[in-house]
């Protein structure tokens, strides 16, 4: 049993997060060991003198239950679902250690606007959910005289007005949205610190003006004419300062994708900004979830945008951004980025990923500047440079011409032909895929294809040379010595002269 013991101690001392074990690993060793209840609190206790405490159990805080308000909650007015959830997101974001104290519990309750009833029973319903109430707020101690002096004043307020406000149901927030203004000014680098909870709160307060405007939803354009050292531009301004690591991370996800990091933090601290002026404090979350939210829409939208010189719809660029995912994990795990895989995998057709993947290529010019003055074009080796217009003319006029020879022979062989000589999507065909595409042997394709060659050779034969003329016998006999050569030989006067007929040229294409 000892060494069962020494095993589970070792196990919760590495598995300890911040001194704490947390509540699925306690869980799982005590169930093992078939502790009950009472065992289990003894084992807890024992834990703690050793240094290490037990994580809260992560169960949803349960529900106030109408059966059990009281008269004076009935009086105050109906209750309204999900409040005491919510006054449970602020408690365990409060309750870092485990503990809550009552004036926190109260505090919480007069934000959220719990009836009377609600707020006597929360309690109850703090200490259901794991967590201790303790009488003295050692987590946030009562700001000294020094601080106090170092907190502004309001805009027009006294002494005793000062003295009310310390005195307020949300004080201890508030005075902590003051320090933390206060430390701001002195801290050479206050955007490394992360707000707490109730300083979230106090700002939140401070932001929208007090307590009695926590309804109201300033605007942006409020911000732009009050004074930079107004409390509630400040206010706004220590929620993008402390959370401008938030933007930074999130704009890291976003490169390579159109625009620079500049660009793209300009645009997400513009949204931040904004999500200030809209969170609600009240709604149990952090601003960093909430702001994360806002921060991402401006990212997405910046780069449809502006991240291609031709813009594509935003709904367009979200199902682009859903292909090159698929594409990605399918990368991988070794497997291939078919259209239709891809089209399975996003529930797309596959002509629409054919078409994502058209609009999706990245555009670039050429003429653009890398480096000193180099070009892009002169760093890209062209091998098929593009055909000036003589040679697209010739190509042209030849297609024509082939096109004419072609039309005088067969269906069949002029196919044959153009598949041969690579007329048909620029690409050669062997004999054995005609002939596949007929239904014959590659002879007979052969055959066909000799046949027509030789038709077209025929064709564009030049034409035989003209006959040369006939030359004339020599005269065998010799004239007489005194024939007078005017007299017409004999038999001339016999002979007709019939008129010369036309003359033929042949002629041959």
């Amino acid at each position: 049993m000892r060494e069962t013991m020494s095993q589970l101690l070792q196990r919760f001392q590495s598995s300890a997060v911040d001194g704490k074990v947390p509540w699925a690993e306690y869980e799982a060793a005590t169930s093992q060991l078939g502790l009950d209840e009472a065992a289990r609190q003894r084992f807890s206790a024992a834990l703690g003198q050793l240094g290490l405490q037990v994580s809260p159990a992560p169960r949803p805080a349960p529900a106030l239950v109408p059966h059990a308000r009281s008269d004076a909650e009935t009086t105050d007015g109906p209750h309204r679902p999900g409040r005491a959830e919510r006054v449970m997101g602020l408690v365990q974001r409060c309750a870092a250690d485990g503990r809550v104290t009552e004036e926190q519990l109260r505090r919480l309750a007069v934000l959220c606007g719990l009836t009377e009833g609600e707020t006597k029973e929360l309690p109850a319903v703090v200490r259901r959910a794991g967590i201790a109430i303790v009488q003295s707020d050692e987590h946030d101690p009562a700001p000294t005289d020094q601080n106090a002096d170092a907190i502004p004043p309001r805009p027009d307020s006294s002494l005793t007005r000062a003295m009310s406000w310390t005195e307020s149901d949300l004080d201890g927030a508030i005075a902590a949205a003051h320090r933390l203004l206060d430390e701001d000014t002195r801290n050479p680098r206050p955007q490394k610190r992360l707000l707490r909870a109730e300083e979230e709160v106090g700002l939140s307060v401070l932001l929208r003006g007090g307590v009695d405007q926590m309804d109201i939803e300033p605007e942006d354009e409020l911000f732009a004419q009050l004074p930079t050292h107004h409390i509630r531009r400040r206010a706004r301004d220590a929620f993008v300062l402390h959370n401008q690591g938030l933007v930074r991370d999130m704009v890291k996800k976003y490169l390579d994708q159109g625009l620079e990091q500049d660009d793209l933090e300009q645009h997400g601290f513009a949204k931040l900004m904004h999500a200030a002026c809209k969170f609600d404090a009240r709604k149990g979350f952090k601003f960093s979830t909430y702001a994360t939210y806002w921060v991402q829409q401006a990212l997405q939208r910046a780069i449809a945008d502006e991240g291609a010189v031709i813009r594509i719809p935003v709904h367009m660029h979200q199902t682009v951004r859903k292909v090159a995912a698929a594409e990605a994990r399918f990368r991988t795990e070794g497997r291939a980025t078919t259209a239709a895989a891809i089209a399975i995998a996003c529930g797309l057709e596959v002509t629409d990923v054919d078409k994502v993947r058209k609009i999706s290529r990245v555009t670039d010019s050429l003429d653009r500047v890398i480096g000193d003055g180099t070009h892009l074009g002169e760093l890209l080796g062209i091998s098929r440079p593009a055909p000036g217009p003589e040679d697209v003319l010739r190509h042209k006029m030849s297609r024509e011409c082939v096109d004419q020879l072609l039309a005088r022979r067969t269906e069949r062989e002029a196919d044959i032909v153009r598949r041969r000589l690579g007329l048909i999507d620029d690409e050669v065909q062997t004999l054995e895929d005609i002939g596949k595409e007929y239904g014959v042997t590659r002879e007979r394709i052969r055959q066909l294809e000799a046949r027509a060659f030789k038709r077209l050779r025929e064709e564009l034969a030049p034409p035989p040379p003209p006959e040369p003329p006939a030359t004339p016998a020599p005269a065998t006999e010799t004239e007489p010595a005194g024939a007078d050569s005017s007299l017409p030989a004999p038999g001339d006067d016999q002979r007709e002269d019939k008129p010369e007929g036309p003359r033929v040229f042949r002629t041959g294409f």
